[in-house]
């Protein structure tokens, strides 16, 4: 019965069939050692690892040479997570596409784009395009639009106009996560989504959800990392998403979607993203919680130092290197994960990379999340409250 008041109400004024609401995953909350991973940048195209010695990131014209980081640059730490819910997948295009339907266009021009592509050929390539169009428009006139040129403005010495031209609306990539979308889109449309979920539940007399929301960088940490018990608590056992400390399963196929090798982009048998659920998910049931996309979280990026994150704490020692500072901003968000286009380093749970809120990348995407409903009930995993979710 999830959500099937809301999908009636979508579906009497959306062109999609079936709405494609963000499927929800209860993670419990505790105690758990998180960090030790690596810290980095994107610069000029190159992984910019964020070190306070020049033996480290040795810098040459905003390129890097790559090297070891010592882990105090992301210091393992203990952390304590409320219990909170998190999409199953990435937010995909037809998502997106749906916030923008229903944020941009009256109930009368959704009905004329649903009879436009209704009658269709899926294979008419610029007749969906010209379909689309009016909808493209009042995005990009509102500052909703992802910026498709993210194609071809991170490689620049490659063939992807295709993609510039149909990611975002062809039907092929419907399940693919979407990209080219900032900080400040991803808000806008959780903000969305908590606005017809509410409004859904308001008409059943249902209790309200929690805001959806992004997640913040250890909740995000925290559902994508595998657990060990140790003396009753969680305790880091695996740098990756998965139960194994290699990228490769046992029949030798990759586990995630990202550049392998020395740098083979199709070693995964993807050239660029794959379908949220084309690799297993983890044991919380959650996909593609490394490589793919990146995903932006809630917080602003700093470096961590010696355990310290608060600003003025880099001034005092062990104080990063002035190249590394240079790449550190006030509207630097925190991205997680790694991407399809990210050596598997990135891909590991404890790395954090930093990217202006502001910006966007054929790299980067993201998932949502929620706070968890109060209650008193003794079986929280029982929990009718939970149920709602």
């Amino acid at each position: 019965m999830k959500y099937l008041a809301l999908l009636a109400l979508l579906m009497s004024t959306q062109i999609i069939g079936a709405q494609n609401i963000p499927v929800m995953k209860r993670i419990e909350g505790s105690t758990a050692r998180m960090g030790g991973g690596y810290q980095f940048a994107i610069k000029d195209y190159y992984m910019v690892l964020l070190g306070d010695d020049a033996q480290y990131a040795a810098l040459n014209k905003g390129q890097t040479v790559i090297g070891e980081v010592p882990a105090e640059n992301n210091p393992t730490r203990r952390v304590t997570i409320a219990t909170f819910h998190l999409a199953e997948t990435e937010v995909t295009t037809q998502q997106y596409r749906d916030f923008l339907v229903d944020s941009l266009l009256s109930p009368a021009e959704q009905r004329t784009l649903r009879a436009l592509l209704k009658n269709l050929d899926a294979h008419s390539a610029d007749k969906i395009k010209k379909a689309w169009q009016p909808l493209l428009q009042k995005a990009s006139a509102t500052a909703l639009l992802p910026d498709t040129s993210c194609w071809v403005t991170d490689f620049v010495f490659s063939y992807n106009e295709p993609l510039v031209k149909n990611y975002l609306w062809h039907p092929a990539f419907d399940q693919y996560p979407v990209v080219g979308v900032s900080w400040d889109q991803a808000q806008a449309y959780c903000e969305w989504l908590t606005r017809i979920t509410n409004k859904s539940r308001a008409a059943k007399n249902l209790p309200l959800l929690p805001a959806y929301r992004l997640p913040t960088e250890m909740e995000w940490e925290y559902a994508a990392r595998e657990f060990v018990e140790e003396d009753g608590q969680p305790e880091t056992s695996f740098n990756f998403p998965w139960k194994s400390k290699s990228v490769m399963d046992d029949k030798g196929q990759f586990r995630a979607n990202i550049k392998t090798g020395h740098g083979d982009y199709i070693g995964d048998n993807y050239e660029y993203t794959a379908p949220v659920k084309a690799f297993a998910p983890n044991s919380k049931g959650l996909y593609q919680m490394g490589g793919n996309v990146a995903e932006w979280c809630l917080d602003v990026f700093r470096l961590n130092t010696d355990g310290r994150q608060a600003h003025e704490d880099f001034q005092q020692a062990s104080r990063p290197s002035e190249a590394a500072m240079a790449v550190i901003e006030i509207e630097n968000r925190v991205v997680k994960g790694g991407s399809w286009a990210e050596m598997q380093y990135a891909a590991m749970s404890g790395s954090r990379m930093g990217w202006p809120q502001q910006g966007a990348g054929s790299r980067i995407g993201f998932r949502v999340a929620q706070s968890q409903i109060g209650c008193e009930c003794k079986n929280a995993k029982k929990c009718p409250h939970n149920k709602e979710l």
